[in-house]
C-alpha cells in the first residue's frame, strides 16, 4: 500500500509526503541549471540501467540492498504523492525528470500504469506537434507492458514471484483488463492533470482513493457509470444484459469503500441482473451507505434500512444515492402486494433527481408503474407526482449532464403521462415543460 496520503487528504498532508520523500531522493528545486543537470543524471542513469541491467549497475555504483530498497521506497511515495497534487513547484521540466526515475524502478503492473498516466499528464497542453498522438502511442505500450507482466505474474507460483512487489488490487486489475484508450481518454487526463497541478476542476474529497492509480479506476468506473444509465433514459434503450454488464464494470473498476463503487452498487439494485437479484444487490448498497454515513448512537432506531432510505444527505452518502436507493426499494416492495401500498404512498414523497442517477431511478419507477397502468387512485397520484418530478429535474441545471436528445426524449415521456394522469382525473391538462430547458 502506498504511504502517500490519500487525495482526500489536506493539501499539506500531501506536499509533506513528497517533502518527506525527498529527504531520500534528490529533485532539484525550479531551476533551469539545476533541472537540465538532473535531467542528464537520470537520463545516463537510465541508459547505464538499460545497457549492462540492475545487477551490473548495482555492483559498478557499488549500491547495497538497504539503500535500494529505502530507494526504490522514496520514489514510490514521490511519484504518487506528485500525481496527487503534492509536488508545490510541479512543472513539465519535473514531471520528466519523476518520469525518468520512475524507469529506473523495478517494473511491475502497477509502475506500469502509473508510468502510462505519467506520460499522457506530462504530454497534456503541451504545444509541440503530434505531441497527443506520440503521448497515446507511448502510453499505450505502457499500458500493454503491464498487462504482459501481469499475465506473467499470474503464470508464476507464489514462490517464483517478488514478495517485496505488491499484487495488483481486485479493481485495479479490472482496469488494466480495459482498453488503454478507453481509459485513459482525453477527459480522465484533463482531470488527472487538475489533480497533478491542484488546479480546478479538482475532484471530490474521497480518502478510499488513496493513488493516482485509483482517481484513474474511480474516473473510469464514473464515465461507465453514466453511459450507462444514460442509455437506460432511451425509449429504446440497451438490452438487460448490455446495461447490466457496464454496471458490472462500473463496480468492478471503483476503489473499495469510494463514492462511485456506492453508485455502482445502487445502480445494479435498480437494474439488476434478474428480479431475484434485486434484494441482495439492494442490501449490499444500503450495508455500504451505512457504512460511509455510521448512524447516531442516540438514535437506534436509525440502524433499519427503511430509516436509511428516509434519512437526508446531511453525512458522507450523496443526496442522489439516497433517492436511487429509495427508488430502488420502492421497486422491490412493488412486487409484493403486502408492501405495494406503501410504496405508492413513499414514491409520492422522493426527492426531485437532479443528477443521472436520480433520474434513471425515477424513469425506472416510473415505468414500473406505467407498466402496471391506472390500478387504483393511489397509483394514478403517484404517477402523476413522480413524472412531474422527473420532468422538471432533468429539464432543469441537473439535467445539463444529460445528452439534450435524451432529455427530450424523457421529458415527452413525462409530459404524456401526467396529461394522461389528468384526463383520467379530470383536471386541467398541463403545460409541456420545456420552459426550464436550456437550448
Amino acid at each position: 500500500t502506498s504511504l502517500a496520503p490519500t487525495i482526500g487528504s489536506p493539501l499539506r498532508l500531501r506536499r509533506r509526503a513528497f517533502l518527506t520523500a525527498l529527504q531520500t531522493i534528490w529533485i532539484p528545486s525550479p531551476s533551469l541549471l539545476l533541472s537540465l543537470s538532473a535531467l542528464a543524471l537520470k537520463l545516463t542513469k537510465l541508459t547505464l540501467l538499460t545497457l549492462i541491467g540492475a545487477p551490473a549497475y548495482a555492483l559498478l555504483t557499488n549500491s547495497t540492498s538497504p539503500s535500494e530498497t529505502a530507494r526504490i521506497k522514496a520514489w514510490s511515495i514521490a511519484l504518487d504523492a506528485q500525481l496527487v497534487g503534492g509536488d508545490a513547484h510541479v512543472s513539465r521540466a519535473r514531471l520528466t525528470l519523476t518520469l525518468l526515475a520512475s524507469a529506473t524502478l523495478p517494473a511491475t503492473p502497477a509502475r506500469l500504469m502509473l508510468q502510462a498516466l505519467h506520460i499522457r499528464i506530462l504530454f497534456h497542453g503541451a504545444p509541440f506537434p503530434l505531441s497527443p498522438t506520440l503521448a497515446a502511442h507511448l502510453a499505450r505500450k505502457k499500458w500493454t507492458a503491464a498487462r504482459a507482466l501481469q499475465r506473467i505474474t499470474d503464470a508464476l507460483s507464489a514462490s517464483d514471484t517478488d514478495v517485496s512487489a505488491e499484487p495488483l488490487p481486485a479493481h485495479l486489475l479490472a482496469l488494466l483488463a480495459q482498453d488503454a484508450d478507453a481509459v485513459l481518454t482525453d477527459a480522465a487526463i484533463s482531470a488527472a492533470h487538475a489533480l497533478t497541478y491542484n488546479t480546478p476542476p479538482l475532484p471530490a474529497d474521497d480518502r478510499a482513493i488513496r493513488s493516482p492509480l485509483d482517481a484513474l479506476s474511480a474516473t473510469f468506473s464514473s464515465a461507465t457509470l453514466h453511459t450507462a444509465l444514460e442509455s437506460s433514459l432511451l425509449p429504446s434503450s440497451s438490452s438487460s444484459s448490455t446495461l447490466t454488464t457496464a454496471l458490472s464494470t462500473a463496480l468492478t473498476t471503483a476503489p473499495p469503500g469510494s463514492t462511485p463503487r456506492l453508485r455502482a452498487l445502487t445502480s445494479l439494485s435498480l437494474f439488476p441482473p434478474s428480479p431475484a437479484s434485486r434484494a441482495s444487490n439492494l442490501a449490499a448498497a444500503l450495508a455500504e451507505a451505512a457504512a460511509r454515513d455510521p448512524v447516531p448512537e442516540s438514535d437506534p432506531a436509525i440502524v433499519a434500512p427503511k430509516t436509511l432510505l428516509l434519512r437526508t444527505s446531511t453525512g458522507d452518502v450523496p443526496a442522489d444515492v439516497n433517492l436511487a436507493l429509495a427508488c430502488a426499494s420502492a421497486l422491490q416492495r412493488l412486487g409484493e402486494p403486502i408492501t405495494k401500498l406503501r410504496a405508492l404512498v413513499d414514491i409520492e414523497g422522493l426527492a426531485r433527481p437532479e443528477s443521472v442517477l436520480g433520474f434513471a431511478g425515477c424513469y425506472a419507477v416510473l415505468r414500473a408503474l406505467r407498466g402496471r397502468g391506472g390500478e387504483s387512485v393511489v397509483a394514478s397520484e403517484a404517477l402523476e407526482t413522480l413524472a412531474g418530478s422527473l420532468r422538471v429535474g432533468i429539464g432543469g441545471r441537473g439535467g445539463e449532464e444529460v445528452e439534450k436528445g435524451v432529455r427530450e426524449g424523457v421529458v415527452g415521456v413525462c409530459v404524456g403521462v401526467v396529461r394522461a394522469c389528468v384526463v383520467v382525473g379530470g383536471g386541467e391538462e398541463v403545460d409541456a415543460g420545456y420552459g426550464s430547458m436550456s437550448d
